[in-house]
């Protein structure tokens, strides 16, 4: 019988896509619901730890997830998605939900400028002009080589403070520039990867001094790493817990804010991200088109008790598959020097 004798035939696309979806929506939400909780266990496994990253992606999967249970009157699927949407809302609630305005003695103000430049890397202009357009007091690099030194050393009539470990083999280099007095410098490695970090004390205008650690841990890509960054963390920790008084630690940390180790971090040395009240902010990988939807925060500025931030911007492409940040700080107006 032909399709005019028996009257129009439903449309084949809008079948088989309400179809797909009704068949697909139970698994697809406990999917969304397991990958949600799966970060909690990034203590224990790499594996874990690499679900929890992206709670940005699962919250838009969960929102939609839910929409389409609602809309097939899937009620099961529904309070599935509806956890889901819940658990990744408690994950962004602290970096979403603004924060008020704490004021700061304007003459302990220090602007960081961060940027891993990505060692093969050759717009060294952008860092430049980044640089000179916001004019930081601090400048911290990562996977400078000595190539990008060369490069860069017009930094030097504004900031002729230089810190520098550029001829470590691989994407480890780090390089520190300042205009205000540094004091206690160090240029070592520190934990089990002997990759190089910078710590100092920044004198500040007003004679207070703020302890400041920049570090690059190694990329979790597989177990050795991910015990390497993790050590490499916790005596991070160490150092900023001998520090007396203000503290600042700056890098790629080659985690996110919802890592347990992040968290530890957090914890261990009473020190909070910048990001909180901000937003999301993600800082990595930049450059590939297909990748935009899976961008994560993994530059991160934290700051101990005695300061605030007063900003948090990240800025135009520079090259480098990160984008650069810039934070802006200060000594709370409550607290005594």
């Amino acid at each position: 019988m032909s399709h005019a004798e028996g009257g129009a035939a439903p449309s084949a696309g809008g079948l088989t896509l309400r179809g797909y979806l009704s068949r697909r929506i139970g698994t697809l939400s406990i999917l969304t619901l397991l990958v949600s909780c799966t970060g909690e266990l990034g203590g224990w496994f790499l594996w874990a730890e690499l679900t929890g990253h992206f709670h940005v992606q699962y919250m838009f999967a969960a929102t939609f997830l839910l929409s389409v249970s609602l809309l097939l009157r899937k009620w099961r699927w529904v309070v599935v998605c509806g956890a889901s949407v819940l658990l990744n809302v408690i994950y962004l609630w602290p970096y979403l939900v603004p924060q008020p305005d704490v004021p700061i003695q304007a003459e302990t103000a220090l602007t960081i400028y961060l940027a891993n430049v990505h060692s093969a890397n050759t717009n060294v202009h952008a860092i430049l002009d980044g640089i000179a357009e916001n004019d930081p007091d601090v400048v911290i690099l990562q996977e400078v080589s000595p190539r990008w030194m060369a490069e860069l050393a017009a930094l030097t009539n504004t900031y002729p403070i230089v810190y520098e470990e550029a001829h470590h083999e691989g994407n480890f280099g780090i390089a520190l520039w300042s205009r205000l007095p540094l004091e206690e410098v160090q240029v070592r490695d520190i934990g089990p990867a002997s990759v190089p970090s910078i710590h100092c004390k920044v004198l500040m205008r007003d004679g207070s001094r703020v302890s400041l650690m920049a570090t690059h841990p190694v990329p979790p890509i597989r177990a050795s790493y991910y015990r390497m960054r993790n050590e490499q963390l916790a005596s991070v920790a160490t150092w900023l817990n001998e520090q007396p008084g203000a503290r600042v630690l700056v890098g790629d940390l080659n985690m996110t804010m919802w890592s347990p180790f992040f968290r530890e971090l957090e914890a261990d040395t009473n020190m909070l991200s910048t990001r909180r009240g901000r937003g999301i902010l993600p800082s990595w990988p930049h450059g590939r088109l297909l990748l935009a939807p899976l961008r994560i925060p993994i530059d991160h500025v934290l700051i101990s008790s005695e300061l605030a931030c007063t900003s948090f911007r990240m800025l135009d492409p520079t090259g480098s598959d990160h984008l650069p940040l810039v934070v802006e700080i200060g000594r709370r107006t409550a607290e005594k020097n």
